[in-house]
């Protein structure tokens, strides 16, 4: 190659590199001439792309949580009047059994004493001609034996006939032998405030004075082992009435334990809620706490529900839900655990509607 050929190329070539280097220092420039603006949207995320759930078909129940202590309920006691004797010569019914109305519990000197139900002791014996709530006390479980008809406050004749028949079904005779002589001894009749019940446990045996028996002479029910709570929110008490049955959870061990509402009575500080064991009970020397769930509040059946991230409320404060169709204004019921109901008031929504959520609803 000649020396004229060389030196056209080395030309050529250092025209096109001193191209290149113009370029590059002309996109350099470039991006230090943008705007502000021009940098902040390119520094900007791409929009966020919306993310949906599903309405759904469910019951909804609001709960409360108590802490129940266990605790050991004295049982009641109860003696035998005194008058006419006080030797006992036999025993009928031994603990464990249950006493139903108009049974024989003991003989005391060769005389019955049968348990009848009421709300006080009798006070005094009853002969033909007497009136009082005694008198309706005795005709009440006469009647309930189906030995009277109907029960007023006189002790009449139909009453000594009934009384005749009690005595009779526990195989003895009434003082006065004969039915049309029948009288009633308050010292015979033993008044329980309900029946039937379990006989916890006796504290004499035959042959025993129970004038040397210290008191009560026998227990009614055995010790009970029941659960109690303080409560000072009214929707909670509001809920715990009488007979209502709950679950309390054993934590310690992971089981459940069906409780019931025995006694609902205020104190101090609030109320305090007695409930008893149905069915399964801890052992005797239990001394935990359980967790018993308490619902305040249910929708009763199921509903359609949507996260409440789907929520979103108007300038109107009226609260709606964002569906791929468009908005749907909804009226909002109970909300629990992140799930609320709702009730389309102006569109369509139904279980399986498709729905936006959002961390922020609010526009």
């Amino acid at each position: 190659m000649n020396r004229s050929r060389r030196y056209r190329l080395a030309v050529f070539g250092g025209f096109f590199v001193f191209a290149g280097i113009l370029v590059g220092i002309g996109a350099l420039l470039g991006a230090s001439l943008r705007s502000p603006e021009e940098l902040a949207a390119l520094a900007e995320p791409p929009p966020p792309t919306p993310v949906f759930a599903e309405a759904e078909r469910r019951s909804l129940v609001a709960s409360a949580v108590l802490r129940a202590t266990a605790a050991e309920v004295e049982p009641e006691g109860l003696d035998f009047p005194l008058g006419g004797g006080s030797v006992v010569t036999s025993i009928a019914s031994q603990p464990g059994t249950v006493i139903g109305l108009g049974e024989l519990l003991v003989t005391i000197e060769g005389r019955p004493r049968i348990a009848l139900e009421g709300e006080f002791p009798f006070y005094r014996s009853l002969a033909p001609g007497d009136r009082g709530p005694d008198v309706a006390q005795l005709e009440a479980n006469l009647v309930s034996l189906g030995f009277l008809d109907e029960a007023d406050d006189l002790f009449d004749r139909a009453t000594q006939r009934g009384l005749h028949s009690l005595y009779r079904s526990t195989g003895f005779e009434p003082p006065g032998e004969k039915w049309w002589r029948a009288t009633a001894d308050e010292n015979e009749l033993v008044v329980f405030d309900e029946l039937p019940l379990e006989l916890g446990d006796l504290n004499f045996d035959v042959g025993d004075d129970l004038a040397d028996i210290p008191s009560p002479h026998l227990l009614i029910s055995p010790r009970e082992l029941v659960l109690v709570a303080d409560v000072d929110d009214p929707l909670v008490i509001a809920a715990l009435k009488p007979g209502v049955r709950l679950s309390a959870r054993d934590e310690v061990r992971g089981r459940d334990l069906e409780v019931r509402v025995v006694e609902v009575s205020p104190v101090t500080d609030g109320t305090r809620v007695v409930f008893a064991f149905v069915g399964d009970t801890p052992d005797a020397n239990f001394e935990r706490s359980l967790r018993i769930d308490v619902p305040v509040a249910d929708t009763g059946k199921p509903v359609t529900a949507v996260p409440v991230t789907a929520l979103f409320t108007g300038p109107d404060g009226s609260a709606y839900v964002v569906t791929p169709d468009g908005d749907v204004q909804v009226r909002v019921g109970l909300v629990v655990d992140g799930w609320a109901e709702v009730e389309p008031v102006a569109g369509r929504l139904e279980p399986g509607d498709r729905v936006m959520v959002s961390e922020d609803n609010a526009r």
